[in-house]
């Protein structure tokens, strides 16, 4: 039932982020790129239903962070089933909503590829049109860092990333808080931020009718679970 869920997925081409990341290296299989979570939980993250952004100070040592949802359409959806002394319940969206992420120790992901996770949250809500999703995604203020003047992503990337899925205009507090400015790239520096650009927008548009799909497999895989169980069971009485 638990997950490691990459924040920022393998699937994109290395080069391209380090571009869009303003490094050599986007070190995507570094630690500090992943979260273990309910595979319910990652597969709505996936799908952009919700969003993971700081519970506080993003300055503070360790960043706490907490969960928002932000497709209303789910919320008394199902998430799992959990034992307690006064029998199993059921948690829907709805309880997770506004919860505090729980770690083992003060170990936290990186905030540079949380923040491009909530930069995607913050497109695929204004393209789902979800109900006051700028209410609960405050662009940029949360992520301001004096530490981190230099920025998150690179900003022509972002942009570039906006209009090539079409009609989504990022705010400029959202810009201001969490970018930088392209400074003169290296030679051939500039066909990774197209290919960054591409690959990210692509993603975004297939998601909007990927949803059911994500849903019917999830089902899909907890068939099968119970058909392994129940073999387990018949061997065990046999």
């Amino acid at each position: 039932m638990v997950k490691c869920a990459h924040i920022v997925p393998f699937c994109f081409d290395s080069k391209g982020l380090s571009y869009l990341f303003g490094t050599d290296d986007a070190a995507l299989s570094s630690s500090r790129n992943g979260l273990f979570l309910n595979r319910v939980i990652k597969g709505g993250w996936d799908n952009g239903w919700i969003a993971i952004v700081p519970d506080g100070s993003v300055e503070a040592t360790p960043t706490e962070w907490k969960l928002v949802l932000l497709n209303e359409s789910i919320r008394s959806n199902m998430v799992y089933r959990s034992a307690g002394k006064k029998g199993a319940s059921i948690v829907r969206w709805n309880d997770i909503d506004g919860q505090r992420l729980r770690f083992r120790n003060d170990n936290r992901p990186a905030r540079r590829y949380l923040y491009f996770r909530y930069v995607m949250a913050y497109f695929h809500a204004r393209k789902g049109q979800y109900p006051d999703y700028e209410e609960k995604l405050p662009p940029g203020r949360m992520w301001a860092s004096p530490g981190k003047e230099g920025g998150y992503l690179r900003k022509s990337v972002l942009r570039a990333m906006a209009e090539r899925i079409g009609d989504v205009t990022l705010p400029q507090e959202l810009i201001t808080a969490g970018t930088f400015v392209d400074t003169e790239p290296e030679s051939g520096r500039e066909i990774d931020g197209k290919i960054a650009t591409i690959e990210l927008s692509a993603r975004i548009k297939s998601k909007e009718q990927g949803t059911v799909l994500d849903e019917e497999e999830d089902h899909k895989d907890d068939e099968e679970d119970d058909d392994e169980d129940e073999e387990e069971d018949e061997e065990t009485a046999e």
